[in-house]
């Protein structure tokens, strides 16, 4: 039996459908009815292992990411991946790293150098930078969509506006050693790290 490293797993925002992939190449989409968990359908991406895949919040598309300048859009009604060549202007080697946000108008992908690079969904263009001062581990949206907050690697939390482009709070996760990942509770009373 042949087995493969998962990479992503992530489910449907409106129906009992999960999606998995990995270093495969290979994008699954499962029907989830808790019992037999069917498989529907795969979609092999032949030139990238895939390290990150995310339902858009409409539940129509699917983006798709991995260590390449490049990045995919799978339309799952018509069947259509979309290749979309990069973020004209920028020399990432890698967009393996983002993240959507709930509103379903941006995508951040984490870049070098603590640059969380936002790029609008509709028009696949480079919308800003948004700069930590030490490399970004990780990042999260306000419910709204209307704020994103990145974790640098030495346990600082910046809270970004999309709308002005700028860093509106920043504070120290006071005793973080190494984390790598953040998460900001819906109400965004409450955030943790690990």
């Amino acid at each position: 039996m042949l087995t493969t490293l998962i990479t992503s797993i992530a489910f449907h925002p409106n129906a009992q459908v999960m999606l998995t992939a990995g270093l495969d190449k290979t994008l699954r989409l499962f029907q989830i009815d808790g019992k037999i968990n069917p498989k529907i359908q795969s979609v092999v991406f032949k030139d990238m292992p895939i390290y990150h895949a995310e339902f858009h919040p409409s539940g129509d598309q699917i983006v798709v990411s991995g260590r390449r300048q490049f990045f995919y859009i799978y339309d799952i009604q018509s069947g259509v991946i979309d290749r979309c060549p990069g973020i004209w202007g920028k020399e990432e080697k890698s967009l393996e790293k983002f993240s959507m946000s709930p509103c379903g108008r941006y995508i951040a992908f984490l870049g070098t150098s603590g640059t969380i690079i936002i790029v609008s969904y509709l028009t696949k263009k480079w919308y800003c930078d948004l700069k930590l001062n030490k490399t970004v581990e990780s990042v999260d949206w306000s419910s709204d969509g209307n704020f994103i907050f990145g974790f640098g690697s030495e346990g600082e939390v910046y809270q970004f506006d999309i709308e002005k482009k700028e860093c509106v709070k920043r504070w120290v996760d006071d005793g973080c050693i190494g984390a790598t990942v953040f998460k900001a509770s819906p109400n965004e009373k409450y955030y943790a790290t690990g």
